[in-house]
């Protein structure tokens, strides 16, 4: 097994060790080799429990005939999308601009970067190989295009880092210096009414993913006196309950589903998708008496109980209590699970845990929650407080925000000495880390991290709420008056990108709605709470 590779914590990347390609992982290494050797990057990100991507691994790159052509043309990349949220996220938006109406989701990806890894090129294949236009094909035009037309693939490249690094000028019509998060939420709402199946729930077209952030703004808007919101977000949350979207046998939510009517379920089960609707379901029975939610809750966190917890992991691991694993799926009958282990994902399973004690008079949840805590804590704190993603990986904004929310929602259920110590000194690290102490807002990645050719300061959902949503909640909640002037300072930091595409910004919507109503930015401090 090469050395670079046999040490790294994704099981994904150490399975991929066999195959004849060089594979290299993302850092000054490979960069300075494609430098040094004046060829391109090929990245490809994938995921343990993607059966796309093991597909893929397996017919393509143990190929000796497509090893060649990798191993000579390109200096080759791996990338674990649950161990490099960062790289994940810069890629897939770096392929929204390369692939205009293309988005990757849950599908292996294959960037083709220059020397410097500026990407140029991207291609994202739910299907696997047998959905990849022949590799062959792909990885020679490539090569002659680097060869004969580099300059237009750099400026191609150079491109995509300006559409990336650009917002809406002031004057434009998305400016509007007044604008009040009420309209904002009003303009997001007839977009994701515009985007609503009446007949099957949920939104978009097809695969169709769940859209939890979607689903608890608009029970939020339906606290708030908007009826046909909440409407919309009970039949949506009964159509998936009532689909094979949902395991009834086993429990637990699939990621995706391929057809209309929620038909059709991919293999994945992740914590992510997981941990998100339990929350929003145990919201749900918190607005509604349909004993339909409870149980729902109920099925959910007892598949991830059963088959996501870390003490099912595989077979050489060391037992660990409290934490959870990030996905598993089916393929060909063999069960493939991704032992990592998340901080962020685990601290939305903690609040998952705590919003369903409540909804479903499970006291021993919250006993669980604070073993997840304790794990985190004794696992990914170091002694000098520095927060870990995982073992070995620095933690990002997501791991810190996540966590900071867990640790308030369990302190405010089951109050326990040092809650409050810790959540301060998860603040602490997201005000020196990740905060923009310039334009606001917080940075995915933090100040000392390895510098990437962009920084993300993310603002829209994807799966997951936005990092910098969480941040302003979690800092808001906690009231001191540096995190109060931060949580105000995200909203004005990234209001272009919330006039420029309101529907995807569900999470930080409903915050801001939460803490500032329909004061306008202005004036939105004095509306700010100031105690947890």
């Amino acid at each position: 097994m090469p050395h670079r590779l046999a040490h790294h914590p994704s099981a994904f990347v150490r399975q991929q060790a066999q195959h004849p390609v060089d594979w290299h992982i993302w850092g000054s290494e490979a960069l300075t080799r494609a430098q040094a050797e004046n060829k391109p990057l090929l990245v490809f990100l994938g995921h343990t429990t993607s059966p796309a991507s093991q597909h893929l691994a397996q017919v393509c790159f143990r190929q000796a005939d497509t090893a060649r052509h990798m191993n000579t043309g390109f200096v080759n990349v791996l990338v674990d999308r649950a161990c490099r949220p960062d790289l994940d996220q810069l890629f897939q938006q770096a392929h929204e601009v390369l692939q205009p109406g293309s988005r990757v989701g849950w599908a292996p990806q294959m960037v083709f970067c220059s020397a410097r890894g500026l990407p140029f090129h991207s291609l994202a294949c739910p299907g696997g190989a047998k959905g990849w236009p022949w590799m062959g094909d792909v990885l020679s035009t490539v090569a002659r295009l680097w060869c004969d037309q580099r300059d237009g693939l750099l400026a191609q490249a150079r491109t995509v880092r300006q559409r990336l690094g650009e917002g809406a000028p002031e004057g434009s019509p998305l400016w509007h210096a007044d604008t009040d998060v009420r309209a904002w939420m009003t303009q997001a709402r007839l977009q994701w009414g515009a985007a609503y199946d009446a007949p099957h729930g949920g939104f978009g077209g097809w695969p169709r993913q769940a859209h939890p952030t979607v689903l608890a703004a608009l029970l939020h808007e339906g606290q708030q006196g908007d009826e046909a919101a909440r409407r919309m977000a009970l039949h949506s949350l009964r159509c998936m309950a009532q689909s094979p979207l949902f395991d009834a046998a086993a429990g637990g939510f699939f990621h995706a589903c391929q057809a209309p009517a929620w038909q059709q379920p991919s293999p994945e089960k992740t914590l992510a998708d997981n941990a998100m609707l339990a929350w929003v379901y145990a919201q749900a029975a918190q607005s509604d008496s349909d004993p339909l939610w409870p149980q729902v809750v109920e099925a959910t966190v007892a598949f991830v109980l059963r088959d996501l917890q870390a003490t099912l992991c595989e077979a050489h691991s060391p037992p660990l209590q409290g934490g959870f694993c990030t996905a598993l799926a089916t393929l060909g009958g063999t069960t493939l699970r991704d032992s990592h282990q998340s901080t962020a994902l685990n601290a939305l399973m903690l609040r998952a845990l705590v919003a369903g004690a409540r909804v479903c008079h499970r006291p021993a949840w919250h006993h669980l929650a604070r073993e997840t805590l304790r794990h985190l804590c004794q696992t990914r704190l170091t002694p000098e407080d520095r927060l870990l993603a995982c073992a070995g990986e620095d933690g990002t904004l997501d791991d810190h925000a996540f966590l900071l929310e867990a640790v308030l929602d369990l302190h405010a259920a089951d109050p326990q000495p040092g809650d409050m110590a810790l959540a301060c000194v998860l603040a602490d690290a997201l005000h020196e880390r990740f905060e923009d102490p310039v334009e606001g807002g917080f940075f995915l990645a933090s100040h000392d991290a390895p510098p990437l050719w962009h920084r993300l300061k993310p603002s829209a959902d994807r799966i997951l709420p936005s990092g910098n949503a969480s941040a302003m909640a979690g800092l808001a909640r906690l009231g001191r008056t540096q995190d109060r002037r931060s949580a105000q300072r995200v909203l004005e930091a990234l209001r272009l990108q919330i006039c420029m595409e309101p529907a995807s910004h569900a999470a930080l919507l409903q915050v801001a709605v939460s803490l500032y109503g329909v004061s306008p930015l202005g004036s939105a401090q004095s509306a700010c709470p100031t105690g947890a």
